[in-house]
């Protein structure tokens, strides 16, 4: 994630702090093609958000906001696509 990435992401003032390092976490984390596969238990290692429902809740909104698209997986991590181009021209 480049420093201007960071930087719009800073500005988005419809997110909590919790939301916004998490989404950091999720732009760190993809490739080139803005997607990752990090479980919730890595998510939180990268935070250092203790509390996984605060993870979950947070993925939850910046979905439904439309920075993120979660493709569920069955019995492996979910894909995360960030969805850059909402906040940043990426």
């Amino acid at each position: 994630m480049s420093f201007d990435a960071i930087c719009a992401v800073w500005d988005q003032k419809d997110l909590t702090t919790a939301q916004k390092i998490i989404l950091f976490s999720i732009g760190y984390r993809a490739n080139k093609n803005n997607t990752c596969w990090p479980s919730i238990n890595r998510i939180m290692a990268d935070t250092s958000i203790g509390d996984r429902h605060t993870v979950i809740n947070a993925i939850k909104t910046l979905t439904e906001k439309g920075y993120i698209e979660v493709v569920k997986a069955e019995g492996r991590s979910n894909r995360y696509i960030n969805q850059c181009q909402k906040y940043y021209q990426c």
